[in-house]
């Protein structure tokens, strides 16, 4: 699979050399050199700042690179001045825990926030999260469910299962077992372990995820 990455990176495709670089990346593929001196070529001319980004995730974890979280910082913000979602997302990760910056948690959900206005499925499904607990932001469960279904509408699986479950109970809305069944199924679809985190729910509500499921079968 490499070696067509590897050759359509030869033939001009920017994208295969990003997927094959990153696959190394993942892998720890070693030497990581090639990969090196690849990233370094790529983030010349970087107009969606995707090369920036998988630079920031390398200097951060220190493959092919000395570990150094402000480098990667400064390869993230780069990125999401290209308009990267994925980068924000990052962002508000190393701001939340002072990594490569000053700890800033208004710093952290602005780009959360940003993030998950160009529909970022991790933002979406965070905020969704601060909302239904009140942590960092006002209870609001209505709100929580709106974004929960976003996320999953952009394919988070346990965001799927978990406005699931608040359409079953009535957590945000009107209790609606066909609705909720269609989004646990949904869930399921994305990969989710639907069987085993309904295993995990107290009796009751275990009785009624089968009954909805079951409802749609």
């Amino acid at each position: 699979m490499k070696d067509a990455y590897l050759a359509a990176d030869r033939k001009g495709s920017r994208l295969a050399a990003l997927i094959w670089v990153r696959r190394d990346y993942f892998a720890r593929v070693e030497p990581a050199g090639p990969a090196v001196a690849r990233l370094e070529e790529l983030v010349v001319d970087d107009p969606d700042g995707a090369a920036h980004l998988l630079r920031g995730w390398i200097r951060g974890q220190g493959y092919g690179y000395p570990q150094d979280w402000a480098a990667s910082a400064a390869d993230l913000e780069t990125s999401a001045a290209a308009g990267n979602a994925d980068a924000l997302f990052e962002l508000s990760v190393l701001a939340a825990t002072g990594r490569g910056m000053p700890q800033d948690d208004a710093r952290s959900r602005d780009h959360l926030d940003r993030a998950a206005a160009v529909g970022h499925p991790r933002a979406l499904y965070n905020v969704a999260a601060e909302h239904a607990t009140g942590r960092g932001r006002p209870q609001d469960s209505a709100r929580a469910l709106e974004l929960y279904v976003r996320a999953a509408e952009q394919g988070h699986a346990r965001a799927a299962w978990t406005a699931g479950v608040m359409t079953l109970t009535g957590e945000g809305t009107r209790p609606d077992a066909d609705r909720a069944g269609h989004l646990l199924l949904e869930a399921r679809d994305l990969g989710f372990d639907l069987e085993g985190a309904t295993a995990a729910l107290p009796d009751a509500l275990r009785q009624r995820v089968v009954a909805a499921l079951d409802g749609r079968g």
